[in-house]
C-alpha cells in the first residue's frame, strides 16, 4: 500500500516523467502526473498573492482536479506560498472606475 505523503508524491512524480503535461492559465500552472496533479502558483513577485483570473483558472479547473489520487498546492519563488488576495490589483480596478 502507498501513503501518499507529499515525500512520496514527489517520488512517484519524478518516476511518471513520462506523462508529465503542464497547462498554464492565468499565472497558474497545472502539472499533471499520470494520477496526481500540482498546482503551481507562479507569481512570486507578488508573494503568489491570488488575483480573480487565478481564481478563475482554479475553478474551472475543478473537475479535472478531482479525477486525481492526490493534488498539492505550491507557490513559486520559495519566499511564501501564498500571500492572500492580491490587493494590489483591486486597488488599480478600484482607481479606473
Amino acid at each position: 500500500m502507498i501513503t501518499y505523503s507529499l515525500p512520496n508524491i514527489r517520488r512517484l512524480t519524478r518516476r511518471a516523467a513520462s506523462y508529465f503535461s503542464i497547462k498554464t492559465v492565468s499565472d497558474v500552472e497545472f502539472h499533471q502526473y499520470d494520477s496526481f496533479m500540482k498546482v503551481l502558483l507562479n507569481k512570486p513577485k507578488a508573494l503568489n498573492s491570488l488575483n480573480l483570473n487565478m481564481i478563475r483558472a482554479i475553478k474551472a479547473e475543478l473537475p479535472n482536479i478531482n479525477q486525481n489520487k492526490a493534488v498539492w498546492f505550491e507557490g513559486a519563488g520559495g519566499k511564501a506560498f501564498c500571500a492572500g488576495g492580491d490587493v494590489k490589483e483591486l486597488f488599480v480596478k478600484d482607481a479606473k472606475v
